[in-house]
């Protein structure tokens, strides 16, 4: 019987066992109050606490059989995380978003929201990239950007984008090639002209001048910028910046390769705006490629082809011309450019490139016949700025109180008349500024400028030149380097010196500022503008002469050589970067600066400095000119070294002599800035003049009589033509009189 109750009892624990898991997975399942195996649930929902197997009450007797029982039957408890552990993958596979089967019907709008388009991002996430950059926060919305695009979706166009853009330019904290690739990138999201039709094109307008007119640009940006902007249909907007930029600060395989480019991507844009027929398409493109060649030739080939050409680049300049495979018209204007520095230059022969000018300047292929607008469509044109024009009415008009008398006005009226016709004469404006701030008013000035400058090009440098030049023969020469800054590229002068300059004079309170020229406006050009030597000759004699000691002037003397020596060679700066700006590569600066240098550093106890100018001349490939030998001269006179002086005239004498003397109006007469011959110069009056002066102020009479002969075996003299010949011929007769006064006295 012991037995069999026994079994019984096996039987009884082993359905215990059973119904453990029972009550534990429908608890994980289901989220249920987790209950303990001792308790039940009956039909009605009440709890009753069942009896522990332990419970000694139930068993007859306790015995070892029973606790055999008891030990051998324990439940175990399978946890649902142990059974899925043990049938499921460490790693499940990647979902498979296109995979209908996972779906019972994939058209079903249950699950609409679950598909994903990689093509169209959800609204969402574009508003939240544009968000970011609304809110400037520019770093964000580049890695944002960055995981979108890594992650394969197409971000639509906008013009929000080049707010993103702008700030990649604004900013000074990013390497050069990490900037150029982020502006390109938000560049490239921008709208194309025919989807972006209507607007203003304000970022697009912003960018330009900050690329193009900016104080620091750089050629990759530029040239980057130029080609996004051709591909989106906006060449004509850009292409009378860049064209001018490039071609002038990069070499000239670069900017050749540019144009070539930006010609391509302006024609594919084009030709995809014109429908595609199914056959014909090769003549459709040639016809449109043509003209577009020809609407773009004064946009693209003129500028450049001049540019190259003030330049000495004459292949560049020749390789872009038109031909029978590309004709465009090119104007009378350009050709005789070419011709004139052709014929002109003293570097090889280029007898070819003159006869394939004059060809085509023959042909109505690829000649552009000049349209002269009549006198009404010019008055039209200028009186276009009448904002200007009635500011000067006061000053002109005699009944106003701000009349300016009659000798200024009819010298304004003048001028304006000068600017009309873009004619314009420095010195004419050097004598009517000078007369007009005399008068201390500045008004006029001002007004004067935005006209020149709005006119053309040619205008406002010829008024930019004559304003620096009255700035620097009054010794105003902070006026001199500001005017520079707000009109010109920093382009062959040294960027830090100049900056430095003209922060030193602001901070400066003890520089005279009394004079009217000081309260002139001092208005920024919208545009900048590419300096001529004049205007860069200007700068550095305004530097020399503003540097306060000897010290300095060295140190700029040995500047403006590695300039000059940079520009000889055409490579760019060795410690060039970001912020630092190529010099001017179109043209040498002018000989006359070494004149300013010679004056400021030439000195008395050390008289053999004077082979070391002649030997930097020498190396940057600059000739010395007569002004240099007047320098020299008189300063051997100075410390008294005769046997020099005499030399260096006699050397100038043999090399050019002369059967019979010449009227010397003639040598007077030399037109101002032409570029001097190469060679050893010819002696002139001012020449004569100078040394003349010298030897008498030092009471070398036989020298100054020497001098005297040696001007009149070479020039007819003529008084009253040249005041300080005659001034110096009076103080030789002084001279001869003391002397003879003196002998007199001895015996």
């Amino acid at each position: 019987m012991s037995i069999a109750l026994s079994h019984r009892w096996t039987i009884l624990f082993r359905a215990f066992s059973r119904t453990a898991p029972r009550q534990t997975a429908p608890t994980l399942a289901l989220h249920l109050t987790s209950r303990s195996t001792s308790e039940s649930v009956d039909f009605v929902g009440n709890t009753t606490q069942l009896n522990s197997p332990s419970d000694r009450l139930i068993f007859e007797s306790e015995s070892e059989d029973y606790a055999s029982v008891a030990r051998h039957s324990a439940p175990v408890t399978i946890s649902t995380m142990s059974r899925i552990e043990a049938e499921l993958p460490l790693r499940l596979p990647e979902p498979v978003v296109s995979d209908t089967a996972v779906f019972e019907d994939i058209s079903s709008e249950d699950y609409a929201s679950l598909r994903i388009s990689l093509r169209k991002p959800p609204s969402t996430t574009i508003q939240a990239l544009e968000g970011l950059i609304r809110a400037e926060r520019h770093r964000e919305a580049w890695a944002f950007c960055q995981e979108m695009l890594s992650s394969g979706i197409e971000i639509p166009r906008s013009n929000v984008y080049g707010i993103a853009a702008m700030a990649v330019l604004a900013s000074n904290d990013l390497p050069e090639k990490e900037q150029l690739s982020r502006f390109s990138l938000w560049l490239s999201l921008i709208p194309s002209a025919r989807e972006d039709q209507g607007h203003d094109h304000k970022n697009i307008v912003l960018m330009r001048r900050r690329i193009f007119h900016g104080l620091q640009p750089t050629i990759a940006l530029a040239i980057k910028f130029s080609l996004i902007m051709a591909s989106k249909g906006y060449a004509e907007l850009i292409c009378p910046e860049a064209m001018t930029f490039i071609t002038r600060f990069s070499l000239p395989s670069v900017s050749l390769r540019f144009i070539k480019d930006f010609l391509n991507y302006d024609l594919a844009y084009v030709i995809d705006l014109y429908p595609k027929p199914e056959e014909g398409l090769r003549e459709v493109d040639d016809e449109v490629r043509l003209r577009r060649l020809q609407e773009l030739a004064h946009l693209v080939q003129k500028p450049a082809i001049e540019t190259y050409t003030r330049s000495g680049e004459f292949a560049a300049a020749v390789s872009l011309l038109p031909n029978s495979k590309d004709p465009f018209r090119l104007s009378s204007r350009t050709y005789e450019l070419l011709l004139s520095r052709l014929h002109h230059t003293r570097v090889g022969s280029f007898s070819d490139y003159i006869d394939l000018v004059e060809k085509l300047r023959q042909d109505p292929t690829y000649y552009e016949i000049p349209r002269t607008p009549s006198y009404v469509e010019v008055d039209t044109n200028w009186h276009t700025k009448t904002s200007h024009l009635k500011a000067l009415e006061k000053e002109l008009d005699s009944q106003s109180p701000f009349y300016m008398g009659d000798s200024l006005s009819h010298q304004l009226r003048y001028i304006l008349d000068r600017i009309r016709l873009s004619e314009l004469s420095a010195p004419e404006l050097v004598i009517f500024f000078s007369d007009y701030l005399d008068s201390e008013r500045t008004t006029a000035i001002m007004r004067l400028r935005k006209l020149a400058l709005g006119r053309n090009w040619p205008t406002g440098s010829i008024f930019l030149y004559a304003e620096m030049s009255y700035y620097l023969n009054q010794a105003f020469y902070p006026l001199v380097l500001q005017t520079y800054m707000n009109h010109f590229y920093c382009s062959g002068v040294p960027e830090q010196e100049l900056a430095a300059a003209i922060h030193h004079f602001e901070a400066n309170e003890e520089v005279d500022r009394s004079h009217p020229a000081y309260s002139v406006k001092q208005s920024r050009s919208i545009r900048r503008w590419i300096p001529t030597e004049s205007h860069t000759d200007l700068v550095w004699h305004a530097l020399a002469r503003a540097a306060p000691a000897r010290r300095d002037v060295d140190n700029l003397y040995h500047r403006f050589i590695r300039y000059q020596l940079r520009i000889r060679e055409k490579n760019p700066p060795e410690d060039e970067t970001r912020s630092s700006f190529p010099p001017s590569i179109e043209h040498p600066i002018g000989t006359s600066v070494f004149t300013v240098f010679l004056s400021r550093l030439l000195r008395p106890d050390e008289p053999n400095r004077v082979s070391e100018f002649f030997h930097d001349m020498e190396k940057v490939g600059v000739n010395p000119t007569i002004h240099h030998f007047t320098l020299l001269v008189t300063f051997y006179v100075h410390i008294g070294d005769l046997k020099r002086v005499f030399s260096i005239v006699h050397i100038l004498e043999q090399a050019h002599p002369v059967e019979s003397p010449i009227p010397m109006q003639l040598s007077l007469e030399t037109v101002h800035g032409q570029r001097p011959e190469p060679g050893i110069p010819i002696p002139d009056v001012v020449f004569y003049t100078s040394l003349l002066g010298a030897l008498v102020e030092h009471k070398y009479l036989q020298e100054a009589q020497e001098i005297r002969r040696l001007f009149n075996h070479r020039f007819i003299h003529i008084k009253y033509l040249h005041r300080p010949l005659d001034i110096g011929f009076i103080r030789l007769k002084q001279l001869q009189h003391e002397v003879d006064q003196q002998r007199i006295t001895f015996r």
